[in-house]
């Protein structure tokens, strides 16, 4: 008997290697990217509890230490942005032009300039969240990588580690990956498909061993049913009406700032900001922040006078906060509006016909990834993360139901709708604004 066996030659081996070479390389990138967001979503966790307990303080001595420390992080915030002027905001206009090869990804005193700059306004209680940041620290770290390894085209690695950090803010692989390419990459192919996951999978591992906070965390979602899914339509309507105007104002906030940037009292509103945020947060604690404690505690608001001024309220103070200055995500506050936008649909439900209340929840988590899709147009990004919320709130994948289906149909006409009007997302139009400063600018010096 004969036996015949495989003999691989020299180009062979070579390609061998090479594929074994580049699947460690993209472990390490995602091991990295789950190390640094979880340990980064874990310290603003322990941030905002020390927060949370000296504002809550009545010792003088604790007071005075807050104020002080306020003053000296807007003195932080100030020197970090002009160090780092890449990370003001979310970082994430900044991210996606890099991927597009418009500029150039800066990372080594980027990184940890955006965790301080994040932890500071974490610390003072600016309505911002934490995904943002995640996302560029993912594409940061892809950068870093793809400089060490000497690799002429960096977007791929930036793309799909971007999409790994969104991915670890909330605790969903899925959702990180599908990201990635609806909303940094605009592309797809089986090949990114499958780095996509590779860095998914080993950045979630190691970030669940480290972080196991979900940021759509609810604790109770029934499902809608019957009569009850007519509170879909409201979610539509109003996630429409209030996505659209908020997008429109802070991008309208942030090109005026850009155009007038040349007056004091603007060039230096980040001073102006921390104080505000200090004095809201010390009459209006419960209603500031990232806007997760709002979600977690809607569902015991009753009053729709309340609701709707604190929707108002956390409209204008998003849009002043997030139109630059100081260092931030938008997706939780953005989903904190499409939570009150839910929870005004649900009492107005309520109020019409016999809407069981046991579901408002649910429309409340439809109506946050809703408004999310009117603003940055990712259904596909929206409809895993709700799905994926669901599974993690009720530790099972029992989540299609009737409601779950006109739910995703609420999101899909969204963006159907937005789409149908060439309604551009608001990255794409922060993008925009930075180029016509950037023209202002040469101008000016001409």
């Amino acid at each position: 008997m004969e036996y015949t066996f495989f003999v691989m030659n020299d180009t062979s081996k070579r390609k061998l290697v090479a594929l074994l070479l580049e699947f460690l390389r993209l472990v390490l990138i995602g091991v990295t990217t789950g190390v640094v967001v979880g340990v980064y979503q874990l310290g603003l966790q322990g941030i905002s509890k020390l927060s949370s307990f000296l504002y809550g303080s009545s010792s003088i001595w604790l007071v005075l230490s807050l104020i002080c420390s306020v003053i000296a992080l807007s003195l932080l915030n100030f020197f970090i942005l002009k160090w780092c002027p890449s990370i003001d905001g979310s970082g994430i206009p900044v991210v996606e032009q890099a991927i597009r090869k418009e500029k150039k990804l800066t990372w080594k005193k980027d990184i940890p300039g955006m965790i301080a700059n994040s932890f500071a306004s974490t610390f003072v209680g600016f309505p911002l969240g934490s995904e943002g940041p995640s996302v560029v620290l993912g594409g940061k770290i892809g950068k870093a990588y793809s400089d060490l390894f000497k690799r002429g085209d960096d977007s791929e690695d930036i793309g799909i580690a971007s999409g790994a950090g969104f991915g670890c803010a909330f605790l969903s692989p899925l959702a990180g990956l599908v990201y990635s390419f609806e909303e940094s990459m605009h592309r797809v192919s089986w090949k990114l498909i499958i780095k996509g996951v590779i860095v998914s999978l080993s950045s979630f591992g190691v970030t669940f061993l480290i972080n196991h906070h979900h940021l759509l965390e609810i604790e109770t979602v029934v499902p809608t049913y019957g009569i009850n899914n007519v509170a879909f339509i409201f979610v539509a309507v109003l996630s429409l009406v209030v996505g659209l105007c908020f997008k429109h104002f802070i991008v309208f906030l942030k090109d005026k700032f850009n155009q007038f940037d040349n007056i004091k009292v603007v060039k230096y509103r980040g001073y102006l900001l921390f104080a505000l945020m200090f004095i809201l947060n010390v009459f209006l604690y419960p209603y500031m922040g990232s806007g997760s404690n709002i979600i977690s505690s809607l569902s015991e608001w009753t009053n729709i006078a309340l609701v709707i001024g604190v929707l108002v309220f956390r409209f204008a103070l998003t849009s002043l906060s997030g139109a630059g200055k100081v260092t931030g995500g938008l997706v939780v506050p953005i989903m904190c509006l499409g939570a009150l936008v839910g929870r005004i649909a649900v009492l107005v439900c309520g109020s019409m016909f016999k809407f069981d209340m046991e579901c408002s929840e649910f429309v409340m988590l439809f109506s946050m990834v809703t408004t999310f899709t009117v603003i940055t147009k990712a259904p596909m990004t929206s409809i895993v993360l709700v799905l994926s919320a669901l599974v993690y709130s009720s530790s099972s994948f029992d989540v299609f139901h009737t409601g779950t289906f006109i739910g995703i149909i609420c999101i899909v006409v969204c963006h159907l709708f937005v789409q149908l009007f060439r309604q551009n997302d608001l990255y794409d139009e922060f993008i925009d604004v930075s180029k016509r400063n950037e023209e202002r600018l040469k101008a000016a010096d001409n």
